[in-house]
């Protein structure tokens, strides 16, 4: 399975981030994406998703409420957002 992340702020996005948010917000697992261009898709597997300890994400142990995705333009805005978990 994985999350799909797409960029439509018509900008190139640096140091994007994207993070599983649980229920709860005991454990945030994050993925470091980098550098993602405009109008650009990307598929990121739930198990590249790590928590603080190196825990690796699993729809078996942990109910996700929401994913979050942070990043910065080349004109230096920040975006962040949040969607919820279908």
């Amino acid at each position: 399975m994985y999350v799909t992340v797409r960029n439509d702020s018509g900008l190139a996005l640096n140091e994007v981030s994207v993070a599983i948010v649980p229920v709860g917000r005991s454990t945030v697992f994050n993925r470091f994406i980098g550098r993602l261009e405009s109008a650009e898709s990307r598929n990121l597997m739930l198990g590249d998703f790590v928590g603080r300890d190196g825990t690796p994400f699993s729809l078996r142990a942990v109910k996700p409420r929401s994913v979050e995705v942070k990043g910065q333009d080349v004109k230096g805005q920040t975006y962040t957002v949040e969607a919820p978990w279908r």
